[in-house]
């Protein structure tokens, strides 16, 4: 924490080398003199300029995800079930964990959308046929079960705090992890997400 006395009564602060800037003035609502503004920037000596090949490191530090899933599939209907879900994510040192519980789980919600239900569908003519959410289905509570959340935490040597990144890694994992438990499951090498009923119907004939 840096600060300085600007007047009586008036104290600017900053943190450095975050970059993020607090501003706290007692008087202000009797003072008609404005405040001295406070400026800091940092940049991290990972992040260098992009090199004569144009590489460069877009991200100070990487978070990691381990993900794995236990589904049953309805032969009948090729409705999934996900009987659990466990998520491991190594995102450094957990600054606030329901935070950290919020972004994980509605990343999980948006991936499971994208992997069983969420499909843009067009006639043969071209036409737009799932414009409604009639035809266009999104996961509710109702479908979304609690994954199961784990961590592991090894913090970065290049942020102030140790912290990575976190922020809705599942809609990248869990697409991944619910559609190769499905092939699993019902013997197939490949299949197309979304994994809708449809979809499935006709794989398991193919399979009968």
């Amino acid at each position: 924490m840096v600060e300085r006395t600007l007047g009586k009564g008036e104290v600017g602060s900053s943190i450095l080398p975050g970059g993020t800037s607090a501003w706290t003035s007692p008087p202000a609502l009797r003072s008609t003199t404005p405040p001295a503004p406070v400026t800091a920037a940092s940049t991290p000596p990972a992040l260098t300029p992009p090199t004569e090949s144009d590489e460069v490191n877009s991200s100070l530090c990487h978070g990691f995800i381990f993900d794995f899933c236990g589904v049953e599939v309805d032969r009948s209907t090729g409705a999934i079930r996900i009987d659990k879900y466990v998520t491991m994510h190594d995102c450094g040192r957990v600054l606030h964990p329901g935070m950290v519980a919020g972004q994980i789980t509605g990343g999980f919600a948006h991936a499971l959308g994208a992997a069983i239900y969420e499909e843009y569908t067009y006639g043969p003519d071209g036409s737009f046929l799932s414009g409604t959410f009639a035809d266009y289905l999104l996961p509710t509570t109702t479908e979304v079960p609690p994954p199961v959340i784990l961590h592991i935490e090894t913090p970065s040597p290049f942020t102030p705090l140790g912290a990575k990144g976190v922020g809705e890694g599942n809609c990248m994992s869990t697409p991944v992890c619910i559609a190769n438990a499905v092939a699993d499951a019902v013997g197939a090498k490949d299949v197309d997400l979304p994994l809708t009923p449809a979809k499935l119907a006709a794989l398991l004939e193919t399979r009968a």
